[in-house]
């Protein structure tokens, strides 16, 4: 009996350590460049290549796969592509030949012959880069800063309403719009509450306040009566 029971402990115990060997692993953190780098629209063909071969041929539907690695170039063969990397969004169509790299939230855009691209960024300035044209985009100040290494690249105000282009060697910053002020009317109606308070009371209110006080004490001198008045006024008359 005895040794029926070590048997059993023996079996259990080996069939534990068989468990937890076969445990299905923890899958691995995706890399930083896979999470700084996500295509999320296509509505063509489009190829993405690394070091001149192609990964992948991607269309509407397909399962996108894991973006892992820096200088990744996007073929846009017809319709349109959107990616999305360190807060901007990237937009190409029909034509566009670019590459991306993406560490430490600084972007490297280089566009090559045929469409341009489109970049928009946190701050909402769009910036358009030509063919042919290199850009590196990065963190500053709250905003994107923004330097040309090649060719011409058009920014765009958040308002849409000031342009500027921007060739090689020379930088601006796509800053984030100030928050709007107090409107004037606001500060208006604030400033006159208090003179609202600190009005005078009115007649009424005053006369309710003394319906409540009690009556004036009785005087010591004695009223003056109207007949004495009347007498010295026919006093007065019977004088020549």
């Amino acid at each position: 009996m005895k040794s029926f029971s070590m048997f059993a402990v023996a079996v259990f115990f080996s069939a534990g350590a068989a468990f937890a060997q076969t445990d299905t692993p923890v899958p691995a953190a995706p890399s930083a460049a896979a999470r700084g780098l996500r295509i999320t629209r296509i509505t063509g063909t489009v190829n993405v290549v690394k070091d001149g071969r192609v990964l992948a041929t991607l269309n509407p539907g397909d399962a996108v796969p894991a973006i892992e690695g820096t200088g990744m170039t996007f073929a846009v063969v017809e319709g349109t592509l959107e990616i999305e990397a360190a807060g901007r969004t990237i937009t190409a169509a029909t034509g566009s030949n670019f590459t991306v790299a993406s560490v430490d939230g600084r972007m490297d855009i280089s566009v090559a012959a045929g469409a341009p691209i489109a970049v928009k960024t946190p701050s909402g300035h769009n910036l358009v880069v030509t063919a042919n044209s290199a850009v590196r985009l990065s963190a500053a100040n709250g905003g994107t800063g923004i330097k040309v290494e090649k060719g011409i690249v058009v920014m765009t105000d958040a308002a849409g309403g000031r342009t500027q282009t921007l060739r090689p060697g020379e930088t601006a910053t796509a800053a984030v719009p100030p928050a709007p002020a107090a409107t004037p009317a606001a500060e208006t109606a604030a400033a006159e509450e208090p003179a609202a308070a600190e009005e005078p009371a009115t007649g009424e209110d005053t006369a309710s306040a003394d319906e409540g006080l009690p009556p004036p004490p009785p005087s010591d001198t004695a009223p003056i009566e109207t007949e004495v008045l009347e007498e010295s006024r026919e006093t007065s008359a019977s004088n020549p």
